[in-house]
């Protein structure tokens, strides 16, 4: 029998150290080994500190795990890479010196963290994230870019209704405003609001001037964020000279500074005006007619203005004498490749600024005013376009190299290949077949591509071909395919939201049409959400109809739940279904901010409240949701939920328990690392499969695992 030591080095107390003697020597414990808890992927270590009581024995080790000797596990301290599998796993040590007796080590436990990474795709795009590194610092549609004498960088944050700073460093913080609320009130920080402010300016002081767009008007913000209203008044659009608030604007866009004046010069895009505006808040016009698609200006020591153009995606360069060049860019050619005046190319630049050295900054905007196409999201036929495209901050020097110095472009596109070299462009619904393969509706390539041993391939549809055609593989074709599913045998449902159908993969990538445009019965409004049950009874989100349709393996198809194509109906635009093993269809109620539940076609809210929308935990009514628009149920039947408009992953227990496992309210970016404190952009749809929650988000697919 193994002498098993108590607290270390008790054995050399007399009962213990007589057996010793008795058998010419003991080993022991001197440190017994610790419980660990580690992310999943991340090196778990347990280590002993073995003693004898026989002077220069060699000590032997063996580790084991659940009571069975692990191989090669034979050293002091055992290392691995922990995987999910060996969640909640026992590990102890038996030390020997050579003698007739062991010391076996007290036992410990693994516990895997649930921790949020990449999947596939390229990460990037909007948000409202405030870091210490540029390049996890996120933006939603910047447009105003202004400098300070001191090198810091203020950027009109449009959509977020925020002005930000960049510190030389790279930091980003927010200025003035909060994220996501509009309005017109001055104050100070986050206590002022705005509403789409759009060009910015900064005075020799430190204070910043503000073109708040949607307001009519002209703010300024002082270096400790104390907002004031100078010209116009809020939401009185007009034109007119004056002071004041007698002064009126039509969505001033650009603002610039003039060095030998110091007065400002405001672009009043939707009056084809150039104005002036004093510091004491004095209006007067300038020029009228010319530049009709100016979104900003801005003006160095020569004299020469630079003028965006975010039709062309060039910038423009006016000399003193009044003649125009081509600065930067390609004319109607979309990019965001860095380098020289001559290859550089835009999307859609618009704030300019330069600095005393002459360098001069952009914000390129990432199409987000033009929505470059059309993105299905939760409010129907809405264009979700931030999501897709994304912003980033350029630096033009003055010897004409363009680079990026902050935020992020999406990274999209349509290539196969390993899982971080291949692109998407919006991902959006995701399924497994019964092999563990994966599979992902790449809606804004019009494909279905599947993910399998760490490479991307494309199944069904071809990339850019909106179009209606059943087929096998390429020779298929989708129009934004958006919510999936499967069945027990590997065959994959897909909601084809912009033709408004239900599209049927079999296991060999043949596709058909399974409902929709008349067929089984049906004329379904941007389906999108879909769910398959034990049966194989299909259920689809008919969106824009407020409603829910089975679709039976037979082919015959009826309304299970809701009032289709009435405003009464109990529903309002379902985005996302999910199913248990009991056979309850959870509904993402993105137009009610709820989750519902279906038991035998009887709706019920399992968690929100209609109409109101938030993020707070709670239990039943008492939680709230911005527009969910994911759903998936895990095999002990708790409910994962993508709260899409507030940037989280919530967990929502049968008994209606509502928490957040993954982001924080209202900040959108990707930070990966253990789930309770990683940052995720707008999630999309989900999937669940074995202890590993997929994720669509940005233009990639992301995981938590194990489960939160």
């Amino acid at each position: 029998m193994p002498f098993q030591p108590k607290p270390a080095g008790l054995f050399r107390l007399l009962a213990p150290l007589a057996l010793c003697f008795q058998l010419a020597g003991c080993a022991g414990i001197a440190t017994q080994p610790s419980s660990e808890t580690v992310l999943a992927g991340q090196q778990a270590t347990f280590t002993v500190v073995g003693e004898s009581t026989t002077s220069g024995a060699t000590l032997t080790y063996q580790w084991y795990q659940n009571g069975t000797a692990i191989p090669g596990a034979t050293a002091a301290s055992y290392s691995f890479t922990a995987t999910n599998a060996e969640n909640g796993d026992t590990y102890y040590v038996i030390v020997s010196d050579g003698s007739s007796t062991t010391a076996t080590s007290n036992t410990v436990t693994l516990t895997i963290t649930p921790a949020l990474s990449s999947v596939a795709g390229g990460l990037g795009g909007p948000g409202a994230y405030d870091s210490a590194t540029p390049s996890t610092a996120r933006f939603t549609a910047p447009y105003g870019v202004a400098t300070d004498s001191s090198g810091n960088v203020y950027v009109a944050d449009t959509s977020n209704n925020t002005i930000r700073k960049i510190t030389p460093a790279g930091a980003v913080t927010t200025l003035a405003g909060t994220a996501g609320q509009g309005g017109s009130t001055d104050g100070t920080g986050a206590a002022a609001a705005f509403n789409g402010p759009w060009g910015l300016a900064v005075d020799a002081s430190g204070n910043v001037y503000v073109a708040d767009t949607n307001n009519d008007t002209i703010r300024k913000v002082t270096a400790t964020g104390v907002v004031t209203t100078i010209a116009g008044s809020a939401g009185q659009e007009g034109y007119g000279n004056g002071s004041g608030s007698a002064a009126r604007f039509a969505g001033p866009e650009g603002l610039a500074l003039n060095p030998s004046t110091g007065a400002i010069m405001v672009v009043d895009t939707y009056n084809a005006a150039l104005r002036q505006v004093t510091t004491a808040g004095v209006v007067t016009t300038v020029v009228q007619g010319a530049f009709a698609q100016a979104m900003a200006d801005a003006v160095d020591n020569q004299g020469n203005t630079y003028v965006s153009d975010s039709l062309s995606n060039l910038i423009y360069k006016v000399s003193s004498s009044g003649t125009v060049t081509t600065y930067v860019g390609s004319s109607h050619v979309l990019g965001t490749t860095n380098g020289s005046l001559a290859t550089a190319t835009f999307y859609s630049p618009a704030g300019l600024a330069l600095d005393s050295a002459g360098d001069l900054f952009v914000a390129d905007s990432g199409d987000s005013q033009s929505g470059g196409g059309t993105h299905y999201g939760v409010q129907g036929g809405v264009a979700l376009f931030d999501q897709y495209q994304g912003s980033d901050i350029r630096e033009i020097t003055a010897a004409g190299q363009v680079s990026t110095l902050a935020g992020s472009i999406a990274q999209t596109g349509s290539g196969n290949g390993t899982a971080a070299a291949a692109r998407f462009f919006g991902p959006y619904g995701m399924a497994f077949d019964p092999s563990g393969n994966a599979y992902v509706a790449d809606s804004q390539n019009d494909t279905i591509r599947k993910l399998a041993g760490g490479a991307v391939s494309t199944f069904a549809g071809t990339p850019g071909n909106y179009a209606e055609a059943d087929g096998v593989g390429s020779a298929a074709s989708f129009g934004t395919p958006s919510a999936m599913a499967a069945d027990a045998s590997g065959n994959l449902y897909v909601t084809d939201t912009g033709l408004g159908t239900v599209r049927k993969i079999s296991t060999a990538g043949s596709v058909s049409t399974l409902a929709g445009q008349g067929k089984a019965g049906l004329t379904l409004s941007q389906p999108s959400g879909i769910t398959v049950d034990a049966s194989g009874n299909v259920y689809v989100a008919d969106t824009l109809n407020h409603c829910i349709h089975e679709i039976l393996p037979a082919g015959t198809a009826s309304t299970y739940a809701g009032t289709c194509g009435s405003g009464a109906s109990v529903l309002s635009q379902p985005s996302a279904l999910g199913v248990d093993s009991s056979g309850n269809i959870y509904v993402a109620d993105a137009g009610n901010d709820t989750i519902e539940k279906i038991s035998s076609g009887t709706v019920s809210t399992l968690a929100g409240t209609v109409g109101k929308a938030g993020s707070a935990n709670g239990t039943g009514t008492a939680a709230t949701f911005s527009s969910p628009q994911g759903i998936a149920v895990d095999s002990a039947g708790d409910v994962y939920v993508a709260d899409t408009q507030n940037s989280l992953i919530r967990k929502i227990t049968s008994a209606g328990v509502v928490t957040t496992v993954v982001g924080t309210t209202g900040v959108a970016s990707f930070l990966p690392g253990a789930a309770t404190s990683g940052l995720i952009a707008y999630p999309k749809q989900l999937a669940i499969n074995g202890q590993t929650l997929y994720i669509t988000t940005d233009n990639a697919v992301v995981a938590v695992t194990p489960l939160p």
